[in-house]
């Protein structure tokens, strides 16, 4: 039986404590359904002779082992009955118990002591000292018992004032599968798991066997009481209670991560506390924390136990140890090296490197870099440092916990996000979380998370500081490298055929793209790299999988250069007739081809006559055409910098004089035309209206791999094409119910969801810029039509749309009337999103203009010249 169909083998069923099978005896095959009905047979015989007494926690493997044994076993019946290779379903209940409710009846027993070294008793919860098991009453069924662990709500682990402790049990079961080979490795045919969305797999049977000797026991695990570390137990314990996130991490990694469950209290507080901090050698003594221990040296030694930390230094570079001492300590190490003292630690530290990198005087002694790393190593006194295994090991579980993160979010952000989630103080829609494998198997999963890091890099360093160009060419030339081999090496492989595109996304190549893309500014930059630029440009747009929408801005960057750089106009002109005949080349991309080959149509020289006789038949003139303008003049302020906001200078009617922005200096001129509410919304008034009427369009409708996790603002189809080819009937019934409304009847729907919708963290920008009553009045200004013609444009395409709106909105709630403007000052033109957007406006019937902003003499505030309307 081959790897890839290892899903669909005869699994063993745990069955601790129960009658043993002789082991000469044949192996009974069972049905799914057929192993259910007899666990629960079982279970229901053992509940008339079960004890009377609550059982404690710490005797919770013995006692319990069959209830648990059997809910794992249900879990992977029903799930195989429900999903495709054995994919759990896990959706929120409706209605889920509170923790008080839950937990009520729940007894606490007395903690076992250990010392650092060993594992200590399973801790309870913030209030009590040892963990009890959910008591369960002694009337309730074994199917109802069995039916509330399937069904218990994913949000109870963050939401709940203590940690499920059944959940955790749970999860020591399902780590004690994955350990001991039950639960095989990942290796999903992605394609397939998405292709048959509604298919139900095949029957599988069980083996029976014995496994007493489990390899993970629940009374080792240590309940930490220190929030963060409380964060990365419950992230733990939400990853793994997802039986297919296991078979994504090694033997060794599992081990790691029930050593993480099962450290002392305080070695998991002080643990996580280095997580967050710099992953760099640190000196023991500069860390403290008073509040896990005045004397943190048996915790460290705990962690290095546990192979979470290292102390060894000895393939550290000396130039990494001499940057942890202070300026004095390292002059002292120069002084003891006799080199001359330096006016710096940086110039101290390079003569020492110097001095180190000479040879002995006299063979058989010493080098002076063997002297030197004594010394600086006397000096420092014990040091530490996270072991790069660990911090891998942990950017996979939090990509495995939150997949659609973003890409610069830290440990830090993510315990945040919890902690205010735990408070109440943020709110996420409730959705309907599909747990479905985005990645093949752990290498898919390691190099994603690998190449993420770097992509976090680019994004982080500094475009604009000279010094950090070289790293982002170093980056950019490996995910290009990468990039290539992997296209070349299998150009339509299982990730790219029959896999939705947002979960595409979380592939190699696409996150090699990504930075290749990101990196190419920086290569433009220098002339000695334009080579590097039109080799990845045009590799990038040879290739049909990734960032397809991007084609036309990448033609425009090679015909770009073939005309900065090097003065070949017909070239240029060659390269912009490819692009406007290519096929995928969206509306944007043609926008921006069309204006380059207006500019190069209209040169004299340098062009052959056939080449621009070809291209200006390519022109199009109705994508060049302007919109409506209105020019208003103004004093600009001495100073203003080229690239800077400008600054403007207004005479105000009481004699004083107003400084202000370009869309400030807007405002003023339209607010004595009587519209006497604005919004500078930049964006944000269409993302904000789509998310109020296309709600259930986005939270409600279940779309298979669209919600990973139930932290997300959006479905992750939202940022692709598919968004709207995967909702078209809901998308176009709704546009059309918004278009039949009367005023007051949308302008009550728009109220009520922001009323209700706006607790919740999702698209829409919060907090609003404008008060509820003010959006309403100018909901009701603009009517049903307009506001359905921009819901229907941001479902169209809303990863292209949510940007380019005009960025103020006027109103008059009064008159009912309204403006939709774009404000430029001097210098700046539309972008082709923008141009693009108010043409569309435009044919919309909508209210739309171009405001400019011009330097001159200001005769009275309202002095302006307007372009007329057939000029548009």
């Amino acid at each position: 039986m081959s790897q890839q169909t290892s899903m669909y083998q005869y699994y063993k069923v745990v069955s601790a404590g129960r009658q043993q099978t002789d082991k000469n005896s044949p192996i009974v095959i069972k049905t799914p359904r057929e192993a259910l009905k007899q666990k629960e047979n079982s279970l229901e015989q053992d509940r008339i002779n079960y004890p009377k007494q609550q059982p404690t926690m710490a005797s919770l493997s013995e006692n319990r082992g069959d209830l648990l044994s059997t809910a794992s076993l249900v879990d992977r019946v029903d799930s195989e009955d429900e999903a495709l290779l054995s994919i759990r379903h896990l959706v929120s209940d409706p209605k889920p118990l509170s923790y008080q409710e839950s937990f009520n009846s729940s007894s606490a027993s007395t903690p076992t002591k250990n010392n650092v070294s060993q594992k200590r008793a399973l801790s309870g919860s913030r209030r009590s000292s040892s963990m009890s098991p959910r008591k369960k009453s002694q009337n309730t069924p074994v199917s109802t018992v069995i039916r509330r662990l399937k069904h218990r709500s994913p949000r109870k682990l963050i939401y709940d004032e203590a940690i499920d402790t059944s959940k955790v049990s749970e999860v020591v079961e399902i780590l004690n599968l994955a350990r001991t080979g039950v639960l095989p490795k990942n290796n999903f045919f992605l394609s397939e798991v998405y292709r048959n969305n509604d298919s139900e797999p095949p029957e599988r049977g069980y083996i029976e066997i014995d496994d007493t000797t489990s390899t993970y026991r629940i009374d080792r695990v240590n309940i930490p009481n220190d929030k963060h570390a409380e964060h990365m137990f419950n992230i733990i314990v939400d990853v793994f209670a997802n039986s297919i996130n296991c078979g994504y991490f090694d033997d060794d990694e599992l081990d790691r991560i029930f050593d993480m469950l099962t450290m002392s209290q305080q070695s998991q507080a002080l643990f996580v506390r280095m997580l967050l901090r710099t992953h760099v050698w640190k000196r023991r003594t500069s860390i403290k924390y008073p509040e896990i221990a005045e004397d943190l040296n048996p915790l460290f030694d705990e962690l290095e136990e546990n192979n979470f930390f290292t102390s060894d230094t000895n393939d550290v570079p000396l130039e990494n140890l001499l940057t942890i001492l202070s300026a004095s300590e390292v002059h002292d190490v120069a002084r003891q090296s006799n080199i001359p003292r330096q006016k710096t630690k940086e110039s101290a530290i390079e003569k020492i490197l110097r001095t180190s990198s000479t040879q002995s005087l006299f063979p058989g002694r010493e080098s002076p870099a063997t002297v030197l790393r004594r010394r600086v190593l006397n000096a420092l006194g014990p040091c530490t440092c996270l072991l790069q295994e660990m911090i891998n090991l942990v950017e996979r579980i939090i990509t495995l916990f939150i997949p659609a993160q973003e890409i610069t979010a830290t440990l830090s952000s993510t315990f945040l996000q919890l902690t205010m989630i735990k408070d109440g103080s943020l709110r996420y829609p409730e959705v309907q979380v599909h747990k479905v494998p985005v990645f093949q198997n752990r290498d898919h999963l390691v190099r994603y998370v690998d190449w993420k890091q770097k992509w976090k890099l680019v994004l982080e360093l500094p475009r604009g500081d000279p010094r950090n160009w070289d790293t982002f060419r170093r980056i950019g030339r490996d995910a290009h490298s990468r990039l290539m081999f992997l296209l070349q090496q299998n150009p339509i492989s299982q990730t790219d055929t029959g896999v939705p595109r947002h979960v595409q996304k979380f592939s190699e190549k696409y996150v090699c793209m990504k930075i290749v893309t990101s990196c190419l500014e920086i290569f433009k930059k220098e002339s000695s790299y334009i080579p590097e630029a039109v080799k990845m440009l045009n590799d990038l747009i040879n290739q049909e999988t990734y960032c397809q929408s991007r084609k036309g801005e990448w033609y425009d960057e090679l015909a770009l250069i073939e005309t900065k750089y090097n003065k070949n106009l017909n070239d240029a002109a060659r390269i912009i007739i490819k692009g406007l005949t290519h096929a995928t080349v969206t509306e944007i991309g043609k926008h921006v081809l069309t204006k380059r080959a207006s500019m190069l149509a209209k040169r004299k020289n340098g062009i052959n006559r056939d080449v621009q006789s070809d291209l200006k038949g390519l022109i199009n003139p109705d994508i060049l055409r302007e919109p409506r303008k209105v020019s208003i003049h103004g004093k600009v302020m001495q100073g203003n910098k080229t690239g800077r906001k400008t600054t403007w200078k207004m005479d105000l009617e009481d004699g004083d004089k107003g400084y202000m922005g370009v869309e400030q200096r807007a405002v003023c001129y339209y607010k004595e035309l009587g519209y006497i509410h604005k919004w500078h919304c930049e964006g944000s008034f269409p993302v904000t209206l789509f998310a109020l009427l296309m709600w259930e369009e986005l939270y409600t409708l279940s779309i298979r791999g669209t919600y990973l996790s139930m932290y997300q603002r959006a479905p992750l189809d939202l940022y692709t094409s598919e968004f709207y080819t995967n909702r078209k009937e809901e998308i176009d019934r709704k546009i059309e119910f918004i278009k039949i409304l009367s005023e007051e009847q949308l302008c009550s729907l728009i109220e009520t969801s922001l009323e209700t919708r706006s607790l919740y963290e999702s698209i829409m920008p919060k907090p609003l810029a404008v008060s509820n009553e003010q959006f309403v009045d100018l909901v009701r200004c603009m009517g049903p039509v307009i506001v359905a013609g921009i819901c229907k444009r941001m479902g169209s395409n809303f990863s292209v749309w949510k940007a380019g709106f005009p960025d103020l909105v006027i109103w008059d709630p009064v008159g009912k009337r309204y403006k939709i403007v774009e404000v430029k000052g001097p210098g700046d033109t539309l972008s082709p999103k923008q141009t693009l957007w108010m043409r569309y406006l435009k044919d919309l019937g909508a209210d739309i203009e171009l405001c400019e902003i011009k330097t001159g003499v200001l005769s009275t505030l309202n002095s302006a010249t307007t372009t007329p309307r057939s000029a548009t």
